[in-house]
């Protein structure tokens, strides 16, 4: 059956512009508030066109009903704790909404959101390698395309980087090396603003690469290229997920021809992963994330019912006196919203446990582990990106309790 790929085209512009709308230098750049605010436009209007034609097309609205719900009781909760972000929640839970039914169109219009995004992060992945072996391997720093910018913070004005044709950022004049047997290594940040960022793009791409995708021959050099990636980053959080994710491949095919391979790689991966978290354990930047852990817990402590409020920074810097945020993001969304928070962010994992049976369990288990991790090393948990992967899991959820109309599983092997 050949496969209609301009059905692709939109969601695919639209998935790029969710990717490059979270986590990327150019939207945190200083003087670059044109590129940002339109970016974020467009993904909201794309989005809408997707989300409102599903909408209108519904016959059981129990579903809508359920998030609209959601998003009401949101707003009033936040107009009562904290009203200077009442709009902020609006507009956020009603995105969320829209980016719900946009994965409602592709599932029934049989559009692979996570193969798009697996492609997307691979294209940008050999860019970067590219980019990182003529910089940093052949030491060629005069390239062509490439723009001095500054984040948009007091503190880094000073600290300007590198980043060439929007797509690649070269960070090392902020001192993101690493020192390996006396060798200063620079790390991969990619489009990101920091490696951390890219890890989490890196270890979902392999996700998918190992519990999504057909295995194809071609399967083992995108795995090689997103090794190399994530090793090139020397992100905890990346190497980590990247370990969890290929501990479960295993346990999920031990009789594979290529198991030696994977398993040498297995143990490449976790050696780095304990000798990274140990390197970080012992700097200012691992005590400042407990800190953050430990400070942000008191605070939900304090909020426990309603949460301090949305983006709420002051719950968190006067507790911490400093201007500094929370880096971890989903203590930050715990303690901003409350018991209600957590509810809806722990409740499409659980049902979705609950449910699944073998190897869907497994793929189950992984992907909730690596969302723990991503959201409580990297404040991206109201990022547009995350907005996608928990409207992935809600489809999922709101499917299996029966909410929705039946549609082929997200896990699905990919048959093209």
């Amino acid at each position: 059956m050949n496969t209609d790929y301009r059905k692709y085209v939109p969601a695919t512009i639209l998935c790029i512009l969710m990717v490059f709308s979270s986590g990327t230098a150019v939207t945190i750049i200083y003087g670059a508030d044109i590129i940002q605010t339109t970016i974020r436009n467009l993904v909201l209007g794309i989005v809408a066109v997707y989300g409102v034609y599903e909408i209108m097309k519904l016959q059981d609205h129990a579903e809508f009903l359920i998030l609209l719900l959601a998003t009401v009781f949101f707003t009033v909760l936040e107009w009562m704790v904290y009203p200077d972000t009442t709009m902020k929640v609006l507009y956020f839970f009603v995105k969320f909404l829209l980016i719900y039914y946009f994965i409602r169109y592709c599932r029934s219009h049989e559009i692979k959101v996570e193969m798009i995004l697996f492609y997307i992060i691979m294209v940008i992945t050999v860019i970067s390698l590219v980019f990182y072996f003529l910089l940093h391997v052949l030491n060629l720093k005069n390239l062509p395309g490439g723009v001095e910018a500054g984040y948009d913070y007091p503190e880094f004005y000073n600290n300007p980087f590198k980043i060439y044709f929007g797509i690649y950022n070269d960070k090392t004049s902020l001192d993101f090396t690493k020192t390996i047997m006396g060798q200063d290594i620079a790390r991969l940040s990619g489009p990101f603003w920091e490696p951390g960022i890219y890890g989490i793009y890196l270890s979902f791409a392999l996700f998918v690469l190992l519990f999504v995708k057909k295995h194809k021959p071609i399967n083992a050099i995108y795995f090689i290229i997103l090794m190399i990636a994530l090793a090139l980053t020397m992100s905890t959080s990346g190497i980590l997920c990247a370990a969890v994710i290929i501990a479960i491949y295993l346990l999920k095919h031990t009789s594979q021809r290529n198991i030696l391979i994977i398993f040498f790689m297995a143990l490449v991966v976790v050696a780095l992963a304990i000798v990274i978290f140990n390197e970080k354990m012992g700097s200012s930047s691992g005590h400042t994330r407990m800190s953050d852990i430990t400070m942000g817990l008191q605070i939900l402590g304090n909020n426990l019912l309603t949460g301090a409020g949305f983006e709420n920074s002051t719950a968190f810097t006067e507790q911490w006196h400093n201007l500094r945020d929370n880096s971890n993001g989903l203590i930050k969304w715990m303690y901003t919203f409350g018991i209600p928070g957590i509810v809806i962010f722990f409740y499409p994992f659980i049902v979705n446990l609950l449910n699944e049976t073998g190897d869907e369990r497994k793929s189950e288990t992984v992907f909730f582990l690596i969302m723990i991790v991503w959201n409580m090393t990297e404040p991206i948990t109201t990022m547009t990106i995350m907005q996608l992967f928990m409207a992935i899991v809600y489809e999922r959820a709101f499917k299996s309790r029966n909410f929705t109309f039946e549609l082929k599983g997200y896990y699905a092997t990919d048959k093209r």
